[in-house]
């Protein structure tokens, strides 16, 4: 769709770069039929993988995740600014950052434990025969972005931000981000609610995936079983770590803090999900959401 958009809007030549044969056999016909069959071609394979006859003007792009690296858009565009883009083009999406709120669970799910919805549970369980054995997926949090009502009862701070992707400029997929969240209502704190803001263009009101209905659901990042209680004031100061995986692409995470309270010592909180993690059941979140081995 993009690159018939672009061929559309004046593009001279147009590389499609898509890695299903199916999906490019479909993307061929389509072209054809709409007559920009001179002037659109569908490459197959990785973009990390394949060569272009010469370097584009402009690399457009969807690959982002609900975490703004997720789906392996920091190694992947700076492998094509690096060989496939001509120095100073332009990348859209122009940049995007993972976000963070700190969240009271309970009050989002009203005291119900989280759970699958039925229609989902299929997916889970492709998702486990894909791999081989049931592992701790990532999971999200439906019907909080979009309500403001759930919202002002389980978002317990302001948003902060980590893991920035200057895909325009310089890009750097890996690194440590510092952050902090002051804590603006009572609650109890058991978790982050992770998200994404992305910029289309630089002077772009950004979509913001923590407080707009899109597909790009907040991640839930749990820290503690019951919640600890916090009050306006209290603050969490955490890093937050982003390093590639072992396939070279897409990002493993880490987050280590610690919750300052008004009264009381400094309380140790950490969260990890990798994107090849062999663990099961591993934390009490998981061993709620998994209640049988």
């Amino acid at each position: 769709m993009w690159a018939l958009a672009a061929a559309r809007a004046g593009a001279r030549h147009v590389w499609a770069v898509e890695v299903i044969p199916e999906s490019a056999e479909i993307a061929r016909r389509n072209i054809e039929k709409a007559g920009f069959a001179d002037r659109v071609t569908v490459v197959e394979g990785l973009s990390t993988e394949i060569e272009l006859p010469e370097p584009v003007d402009m690399c457009v792009s969807e690959i982002i995740g609900t975490l703004a690296g997720s789906e392996g858009a920091g190694s992947v565009l700076r492998d094509a600014r690096e060989r496939l883009v001509k120095p100073g083009g332009v990348f859209i999406p122009h940049r995007s950052a993972t976000t963070a709120v700190a969240l009271d669970l309970k009050s989002a799910t009203l005291g119900e434990p989280p759970a699958f919805p039925s229609p989902v549970l299929h997916y889970v369980e492709e998702v486990f025969a894909s791999m081989g054995r049931p592992f701790d997926l990532r999971v999200v949090i439906e019907g909080v972005q979009g309500d403001p009502r759930v919202r002002g009862r389980s978002y317990l701070s302001g948003a902060a931000e980590v893991e920035p992707l200057e895909f325009s400029g310089e890009l750097q997929p890996e690194g440590v981000d510092g952050a902090e969240l002051t804590f603006t209502r009572e609650g109890r704190f058991s978790g982050l609610a992770l998200g994404m803001r992305l910029w289309v263009a630089e002077d772009d009101e950004p979509i913001d995936s923590l407080f707009q209905s899109s597909s790009w659901t907040p991640v839930y990042a749990p820290l503690s079983e019951e919640g600890l209680p916090v009050r306006p004031g209290d603050r969490f100061e955490f890093e937050f770590t982003t390093t590639i995986s072992d396939d070279g692409v897409h990002p493993d995470y880490a987050l280590v803090g610690q919750l300052q309270r008004a009264s009381g010592p400094a309380v140790p909180l950490s969260w990890s999900s990798t994107h090849h993690g062999d663990g099961f059941r591993e934390t009490p979140f998981y061993r709620s959401l998994f209640p049988a081995p």
